[in-house]
């Protein structure tokens, strides 16, 4: 994965990694978000990698932020010292210390 220079960053745009479940529709739908908002917003440089690819990521991204599906303790760990915000997107992990933005799915199930 290429390396977020800083003369990017110095024209305002923001290097974003997602590391989604993509092959749920849950995953697919919050990486369709994060587009929609990087297109309207036009300060996201996103960054896909499957949420496979984690563990490469994870070792060496030096982007400005990253929201991802972490379903591992030890993920959650690497993530949790990482210099830059991370959202997580998965419901795995009870007690979690990543903000996490997740479906509610006592909601769902009433419907």
């Amino acid at each position: 994965m290429a390396d977020p220079s800083s003369s990017r960053r110095r024209r305002g745009r923001k290097h974003v990694a997602l590391v989604l479940a993509t092959d749920y529709p849950f995953g697919h739908q919050v990486g369709e978000g994060c587009a929609r908002y990087a297109v309207r917003h036009g300060h996201w440089i996103i960054h896909m990698r499957p949420r496979r690819g984690f563990v490469g990521l994870n070792q060496d991204w030096r982007g400005d932020g990253m929201v991802a599906h972490v379903g591992l303790r030890d993920q959650e760990e690497a993530l949790w010292a990482k210099p830059f915000p991370v959202v997580n997107t998965s419901s795995l992990l009870p007690g979690m210390r990543l903000p996490s933005v997740l479906p509610d799915n006592r909601a769902i199930g009433r419907m």
